[in-house]
């Protein structure tokens, strides 16, 4: 069984250097761990080309945690948060993460037309345009999941 949770901001507060700010994902802690196989979704929002300054703070801040660990991405903003995917894979790969190749982007006109100050629509008005990314990036993720599972059955 694949076992998956979502790294979302919300509410919690993440000391930075600067001081303390809202999160985007919730501090990952032994309750909230999925384990050897567990993987990760991301929900990320672009922020001056990358991801917010919280999120990447709170992924060094856990950094042992995500070593080998599978995860994927949903982006969002006015070109479907495709920057800071790529900036966060690039983070992935120096925390030893495993990126899926698809990902789910949220943008142009279906951000517009779920964003509150714009066409203020429900998610499921857009869902049939992101089901097929989601389904792929969901798939990608199960299969990396069993694949580092199995590498890390063989290490002893």
């Amino acid at each position: 069984m694949v076992l998956y949770r979502t790294i979302s901001l919300g509410r919690r507060q993440v000391k930075t250097d600067t001081g303390t700010h809202r999160a985007s994902w919730r501090r990952i802690s032994p309750e909230h761990s999925t384990g050897a196989g567990g993987c990760d979704y991301f929900v990320v929002d672009e922020y001056n080309h990358s991801v917010t300054g919280a999120l990447k703070n709170a992924l060094d801040q856990v950094y042992k945690e995500w070593i080998r660990k599978s995860f994927t991405a949903i982006g969002y903003g006015s070109v479907g948060g495709a920057r800071a995917i790529e900036h966060l894979r690039a983070i992935g790969v120096e925390l030893q993460m495993v990126s899926t190749h698809a990902t789910v982007h949220i943008g142009g006109s279906d951000f517009f037309s779920i964003h509150p100050m714009f066409g203020n629509k429900q998610i499921t008005d857009i869902e049939a345009n992101l089901l097929p990314s989601a389904k792929t990036a969901r798939d990608e993720l199960a299969w990396g999941v069993r694949a580092t599972m199995a590498a890390k059955a063989t290490e002893g």
